[in-house]
């Protein structure tokens, strides 16, 4: 269906408008998923004045449905005649909501962050140099129970919490261990503006803030495991970069300032890039898209640690911010590459590994073999893991609203990050009761009954039939008495006698 045909319903007078999703969201691929997800997004960006309900094929509405679809195609089709018979023999359903209360707003609104740290050896902690990976885990789409967000952003999750688990074992071993702290991030309010990491910059915390502050680099992880990624880059999204040569899957770095040549930024962007040419798609191609601060909404994760003149990037297969599965629920597991995220992550973590080693001198020279031998003790990426945790995100709806302090699913991420990490802290943010930044509602979910009932212009035609029927009646007592005497019972007199 598409956003025409909505309208024209609506022009023509509809009262509502339910809409029925496919029971198995596997089961859409390439044009069809395309087309629901335009549909999805057409609905969320525009006004529709009439309520829209959203509901997964079940048996009892594929039989109200196939019925209106043959009735209507029957009508189509047929003479004048059949068409009024049609309407007075033929039947419709009556659909009635069970609560007809508006959404409620939710009283006290809040997001959770979770943060963890691997301390670095050799030195006093906050003095040292920090390397931070972030990653938000909510999802989006227009029905929030059924918002899983499989790729956006579940894949970054488990790219973040796959690094965890690979790091702390170095982290583990005294004569492995670097000396650079690395910061592990989850944060919450990912669609609504990146609210978590909004809050987290600004939290009345010394020790966080100043491994935050001190931090040489910040990568932000979004959109992992796509397998078609949107592959062509507009070069108005990207004048900085010639896409002609790009392999048909690598991913995107995306800045909002080149970094300048020499500097941590511009050496940790050359080792994931040598990582991700070796060990994964390709070498990776940069996306530089400045920060409006006139635009309302910001469009990656990395904007907002560049907006406190932090050094940060995002890594996603996404090539542009307004890629439509960034915010749909038709996206589900069978739309992503378990393999090429493992790979990706693997990737990461030897990219990673090379800048807290210091071993960029090592590259490309003679000392590049022990550097690999090093590189050797680095533990392998789980792909068992990091599919497990896919399909765990991938079985809970997680949009903002359900994601309390709580949550199954926050608990479960919370106790993840406890066994790899240090030091791991929840954190609550609201936002301010005066002004918030973002207003949340209570899911409205409710029950439809289905009434079969006639058409209107059956019931006037039994009106018209039972007027007549009377007036006939009035009209034989009235002006021909005799003619209805065998017809009409006589009142029986009785006789009473005295006693």
């Amino acid at each position: 269906m598409q956003m025409e045909v909505l309208r024209d319903l609506v022009d023509r007078g509809a009262g509502s408008l339910l809409l029925l999703l496919p029971q198995n969201f596997s089961d859409i691929h390439g044009e069809l998923a395309q087309q629901w997800r335009e549909l999805e997004r057409s609905i969320l960006s525009q006004k529709i004045p009439i309520p829209v309900y959203l509901s997964l094929e079940e048996e009892t509405l594929g039989v109200i449905h196939d019925s209106l679809a043959s009735s209507a195609a029957r009508e189509k089709h047929s003479t004048v005649t059949a068409s009024l018979w049609h309407i007075l023999t033929g039947y419709g359903y009556q659909m009635i909501s069970e609560d007809q209360k508006e959404a409620e707003v939710v009283k006290d609104s809040h997001v959770v962050t979770l943060v963890g740290k691997l301390a670095g050896g050799l030195g006093v902690q906050q003095r040292l140099p920090t390397v931070m990976v972030v990653a938000h885990y909510d999802a989006f789409g227009a029905a929030p129970s059924l918002s899983s967000g499989v790729d956006s952003n579940a894949s970054g999750v488990a790219a973040l919490l796959g690094l965890a688990r690979l790091f702390s074992r170095l982290y583990r071993d005294v004569k492995q261990k670097p000396r650079s702290n690395l910061l592990f991030v989850l944060s919450g309010g990912g669609k609504l503006n990146y609210f978590g990491t909004k809050s987290l910059l600004e939290e009345d915390n010394d020790d966080l803030d100043s491994l935050i502050h001190s931090s040489d680099y910040i990568i932000c992880l979004d959109s992992l495991a796509a397998t078609a990624a949107s592959q062509s880059c507009d070069q108005s999204h990207d004048e900085s970069h010639d896409q002609s040569h790009d392999p048909p899957h690598s991913l995107t770095v995306h800045v909002s300032k080149p970094p300048k040549e020499g500097s941590k930024a511009a050496v940790m962007l050359d080792l994931l890039n040598r990582s991700f040419s070796q060990l994964s798609s390709g070498p990776l191609r940069m996306v530089h898209k400045k920060i409006r601060l006139s635009d309302d909404l910001l469009s990656w994760e990395h904007e907002r640690f560049s907006l406190k003149r932090l050094p940060a990037a995002t890594i996603s297969a996404l090539c542009h911010h307004g890629d439509p599965r960034r915010q749909s629920m038709f996206v589900n597991s069978d739309h992503i590459d378990v393999e090429g995220l493992t790979q990706n992550v693997a990737a990461l973590a030897d990219g990673l590994a090379r800048y807290l080693y210091n071993l960029s001198s090592l590259l490309g020279t003679e000392g590049e073999r022990e550097g690999g031998e090093r590189m050797a003790t680095l533990p392998t990426v789980s792909s068992e893991y990091v599919s497990a945790w896919l399909d765990y995100l991938a079985s809970h709806s997680r949009s903002p609203q359900l994601l309390t302090e709580d949550h199954p699913l926050v608990t479960g991420l919370y106790q993840a990050m406890s066994q790899s990490l240090q030091d791991v802290t929840k954190l609550v943010q609201r936002p301010e009761k005066s002004d918030p930044e973002f207003v949340l509602y209570h899911i409205p979910q409710t029950t439809l009954h289905a009434h079969k009932v006639k058409s209107p212009i059956f019931d006037l035609f039994v009106a018209v039939g039972v007027a007549l029927y009377l007036c006939l009646w009035y009209s034989l007592i009235e002006f021909f008495p005799w003619s209805a005497v065998g017809f009409i019972p006589l009142p029986l007199k009785v006789k009473s006698s005295k006693s």
